[in-house]
């Protein structure tokens, strides 16, 4: 019989190795990684590779993020010192907030309106006489009870809209 193996997520939790030993295995897994890169595409990817890590040292535990709102392309810079490094980012397909609301499940059936997010939206439902019948911040699926017929649902997340026109029979 095969010996079976246990996975679990996150095993140096209980294994007790320190953040700073884990890091430190990252980095020396990443050496042939970055070698190869560099190699294969050039100055361009040692350059990405420096701004990376600029950007990672002067962060030094601050939380910071790059996102791509839309799509796109802009230009970062990361200076230390005498040191700059460059790297184009190019953003060339929905972000996640575009993804959220595109993904979002919504129909209509049996007198209900199903709405499932995949991340916390604002849900407003008007009926055909211009009545808002549900108006709230859902983060889950949810199960919106109206009188059959047309209904316009307006999801909001963060800014962005999308307007469905739902039958509900």
């Amino acid at each position: 019989m095969e010996k079976l193996l246990k996975v679990s997520s996150s095993p140096h939790v209980r294994d007790g190795v320190t953040t700073q030993r884990l890091m430190f295995d990252v980095v020396i897994a990443m050496i042939p990684a970055s070698v190869y890169g560099v190699w294969q595409f050039g100055m361009n990817a040692l350059l990405v590779l420096i701004a990376t890590v600029i950007a990672s040292v002067a962060a030094d535990g601050n939380k910071v993020t790059v996102k791509g709102l839309k799509v796109g392309t802009a230009t970062i810079t990361a200076k230390i010192g005498d040191v700059t490094a460059t790297c184009e980012v190019t953003v060339d397909f929905a972000t996640g907030l575009e993804e959220a609301l595109a993904n979002t499940e919504v129909f209509g059936r049996k007198g209900n309106i199903y709405v499932n997010p995949i991340q916390s939206l604002q849900v407003i439902v008007v009926n055909m006489i211009g009545k808002i019948v549900y108006n709230a911040r859902i983060n889950s699926y949810a199960r919106i009870p109206v009188t059959k017929g047309i209904c316009i649902v307006k999801l909001t997340n963060v800014g962005n809209t999308k307007i469905i026109k739902v039958n509900v029979y």
